[in-house]
């Protein structure tokens, strides 16, 4: 029987920001890691779909955090759902939990939510503040 493989994926939203330490965390507990940078919004993400696509029954996909997997609680649930269907489990750096247990599923739920709740309250920020945007460009 084949052995079980760790794979990381990591994710960042711009360019401007790092993925620097969300790699060596996961350099450091997988057998292969996937990098990109892209919306966490949207699964159309050819990275994710790549490291999805390579997992089989036993393996293992580790993120650092959950919200770098998905940003809503349906997207999260969708992946999950393929990662069972292959056989496969989510480990999550940050904040360890067992999806087979009714903790763990609370656990997931709340931080699901909570990614959720960030995105939301920055397009709220970033749709208010667009009107006096007009206000704060140098004469």
């Amino acid at each position: 029987m084949p052995r079980s493989l760790r794979f990381g994926y990591g994710r960042v939203s711009s360019k401007d920001q790092h993925l620097d330490v969300q790699e060596a965390r996961l350099e450091a507990v997988c057998d292969r890691v996937y990098l990109e940078t892209g919306s966490g919004t949207s699964l159309r993400r050819p990275k994710l779909q790549e490291v999805l696509d390579r997992l089989d029954a036993g393996d293992v996909l580790v993120v650092a955090k959950l919200d770098r997997l998905a940003r809503s609680v349906e997207d999260l649930y969708h992946l999950v759902g393929q990662l069972k269907a292959r056989g496969a489990t989510l480990e999550v750096l940050d904040q360890p939990m067992d999806l087979e247990s009714f903790t763990g599923k609370i656990v997931f739920a709340v931080l699901g939510l909570v990614a959720e709740l960030e995105t939301n309250l920055r397009h709220e920020r970033h749709s208010h503040s667009a009107p006096f945007s007009v206000f704060l460009k140098p004469f």
